[in-house]
């Protein structure tokens, strides 16, 4: 409406318009000619529309397509020995005393995708870090983790395990530890936002020797955070003892975790046990242990 004003003022009397005024109409022509052309035909196609992103089942269905290893569910162990991304699609049950899950080489992503992992003998681990290689980034997420010796395990007489990461497990019914990381010469271990509970042992030994843990990370500069411990189960002879969450390496952190037995413990036990004053907790909570913590440098907000 402007610019048809600002012609209109232009014209003469005798109805003719001057050089300025044709030029604002010329130029307001081009504009509309151009908008045209750029915003191409307004009339759609012919035929169907068709779907040009992943169907809902496709967005569930993680593996499809999206270039990772799936591992089918079974009754037989796995054994990875490749570096790789992994992505569970069933559930894994062993009761021979083999790992539901080895694996054996760096540079590993496990993902459980919401599956569980189980073993109903317990002398063998759930998930196992194995060899003794130098292994690099493994990360294990997203899943469950039931019974066996220990949930996942990397052997002290194993090698160099750094930069490992667990995240998102739920971690059931482990005769010894739910996680334990065994080997002094690992490295910037991290553990979060997983739940461990219902730890014991049927067969503690009868001379107080063995240490029920659930979760246990040597090395230097772990972190563990986020994390619950609930509920260490006492089911045999001897006294043994208890460490909710133990790190036994130096530089450690541990932050915002629950450590909770539904009764007292009468034995030995400690919530937090942590081996050098070079480690800090802060922001814990810990109920029902002989001690809710040990060692370590204490950086606050600690119950």
């Amino acid at each position: 409406m402007g610019w048809g004003l600002a012609a209109m003022k232009g014209m003469h009397m005798n109805g003719r318009m001057d050089g300025r005024s044709v030029w604002v109409v010329g130029a307001c022509a081009m504009l509309v000619v151009g908008a045209m052309v750029v915003a191409g035909p307004i009339t759609p196609p012919s035929g169907a529309i068709a779907p040009t992103g992943k169907t809902l089942q496709e967005i569930f269905d993680k593996p499809s397509g999206d270039g990772r290893i799936a591992i089918a569910g079974g009754t037989v162990g796995v054994t990875i020995t490749q570096p790789g991304s992994y992505v569970l699609t069933g559930n894994i049950t062993v009761s021979t005393g083999v790992n539901a899950i080895s694996i054996a080489a760096g540079n590993v992503t496990l993902d459980l995708n919401g599956f569980r992992l189980s073993n109903t003998n317990t002398t063998g681990a759930v998930v196992s870090i194995t060899g003794t290689g130098t292994f690099q980034g493994i990360t294990i997420r997203n899943g469950l983790i039931s019974g066996g010796n220990a949930g996942v395990s990397q052997s002290s007489a194993g090698g160099t395990t750094s930069g490992l990461l667990l995240e998102d497990l739920n971690i059931s019914d482990p005769k010894n530890s739910g996680i334990s990381i065994s080997s002094s010469i690992t490295r910037g271990c991290v553990v979060r936002r997983c739940r461990v509970y219902d730890t014991g042992s049927t067969t503690i030994a009868s001379d107080g020797s063995l240490t029920i843990l659930g979760i246990n990370v040597a090395g230097t500069g772990s972190r563990i955070e986020d994390c619950l411990i609930s509920r260490m189960i006492y089911n045999g002879s001897g006294t043994g003892s208890f460490r909710a969450i133990q790190v036994s390496g130096a530089l450690g952190v541990v932050d915002r975790c629950v450590m909770v037995t539904t009764t007292p413990v009468l034995i030995s036990s400690i919530g937090l046990n942590v081996a050098s004053g070079s480690c800090v907790y802060r922001g814990n909570t810990v109920f029902n242990f002989t001690d809710a913590y040990f060692s370590g440098t204490d950086g606050g907000g600690n119950f």
